[in-house]
């Protein structure tokens, strides 16, 4: 009786989902959180991408990888439900919701149903969207790396079965278990002394858009809404995140290039200094930089 009263009291008061599953119905919080939706295997890259049932490709059209573009029939994906999720009714009896924090709220139009919704504004701020930008009082309201982590969504991943827009202008990166690897040494390279060994990302163009080697902007489109056909915008918020094994010497560089401005990450190995640059000048600095010696992981907002 005692656990029976027990269970009752988590699941009314503290905790829902427990007993009684909460499936998410819909796939307005996608990628975050599913609904019910069809899973497929890209035939192209091997890569798993999901898209909502309620937003399907139409009839005869098919759905398109979001990592390398490659069309797949839209019928020869797995129906899937929608992800379960646990609802803590205890978190905001000791403080307020915050910012980018996913909650649960009855719906307004429905009674007794809930929504779940990630925080945007807070209370007194005027919220708008430009240009697929969150606009707080007037500001593009910036994340922390903390706060991006969670709701980032995959653009690439740059591994053999992921690696359809990773390309090496100098030849000298290898594919190796899932991974690129530099050998030892340098290759001869007229236009940087010490050479340079870039690895690329270049983002695949859309279907139907004209040819570019320099591939297009990443944008801020969803492979979970096949059907969507929204005006889709540039996105500048960019999360790299990579594990590295490096020597004892030697430069790791990271360059990022959005519109007119240049930013370089340069870690040398040998003094364990890590300079940014922005357009070629300096803008910090650091120095004895904890590098274990077998690998690492650096995330780069």
């Amino acid at each position: 009786m005692a656990l029976l009263l027990a269970a009752i009291l988590i699941h009314t008061w503290l905790v829902a989902g427990v007993f009684r599953p909460v499936i998410v119905a819909s796939g307005s919080m996608a990628p975050a959180l599913l609904g019910p939706h069809r899973l497929w295997t890209c035939s192209g890259c091997g890569a798993s991408f999901a898209g909502g049932l309620e937003s399907l490709p139409a009839v005869g059209r098919p759905a398109v990888c979001p990592y390398c573009q490659t069309a797949q029939d839209a019928t020869a994906g797995e129906d899937r439900p929608g992800n379960r999720v646990v609802v803590d009714r205890s978190t905001y009896l000791w403080r307020a919701p915050r910012r980018w924090e996913v909650v649960v709220l009855e719906c307004p139009r429905h009674e007794h149903q809930w929504c779940v919704k990630r925080v945007v504004g807070l209370p007194g701020e005027s919220v708008e969207i430009r240009g697929g930008d969150v606009w707080i009082n007037g500001q593009i309201a910036r994340k922390s790396l903390a706060d991006t982590r969670p709701s980032a969504v995959l653009v690439s991943r740059a591994r053999t079965s992921h690696a359809a827009h990773w390309y090496d202008p100098s030849g000298a990166w290898n594919v190796e278990q899932e991974r690129f690897t530099h050998p030892a040494g340098e290759m001869p390279d007229a236009k940087h002394d010490p050479p340079i060994h870039w690895l690329e990302f270049r983002a695949p163009a859309r279907a139907g858009s004209p040819a570019n080697d320099d591939g297009g902007p990443i944008l801020d489109e969803s492979p979970y809404h096949q059907a969507e056909s929204r005006r889709l915008n540039p996105v500048s918020d960019v999360l790299l995140t990579c594990r590295a094994t490096c020597g004892e010497s030697g430069e790791l560089l990271i360059r990022v290039r959005n519109r007119d401005q240049d930013f370089d990450l340069r870690l040398e190995l040998g003094s364990n200094v890590l300079t940014l640059r922005r357009n070629g000048k300096v803008v910090a600095s650091r120095r004895d930089v904890d590098v274990p010696t077998d690998a690492f992981q650096l995330d780069w907002l």
